[in-house]
């Protein structure tokens, strides 16, 4: 755990870990905004893990497609009384060649 922290150091590359426990942060947040502000869902790094970031053998992009799919159901399934219509913007992470998009 310790190293994920000394990601934070200047000029070293944040890792996933960090990213994702950002984006935790971010979505309990959440809660504390105005009724009036868009609701947001920021998902970790996890959803994009062997399909956009590594292939995990796929070349086929509906099978890239289909394993977002699943990657997203499971994560918004820890989500208690989450309901897709209660979302105006989704955020998600993906690293590749160092860089976060």
């Amino acid at each position: 755990m310790l190293l994920e922290f000394c990601s934070l150091l200047p000029h070293h590359e944040v890792s996933s870990g960090i990213i994702s426990a950002f984006c935790s942060i971010l979505n309990h947040m959440e809660a504390l905004k105005s009724v009036t502000s868009p609701k947001r869902l920021f998902f970790t790094t996890y959803p994009a893990l062997y399909t956009v970031v590594e292939t995990n053998g796929k070349v086929d992009d509906e099978d890239k497609l289909d394993e977002i799919s699943s990657n997203i159901d499971k994560e918004v399934s820890e989500i208690p009384h989450f309901k897709w219509g209660d979302i105006d913007m989704v955020c998600c992470c993906c690293i590749h060649d160092r860089i976060a998009t």
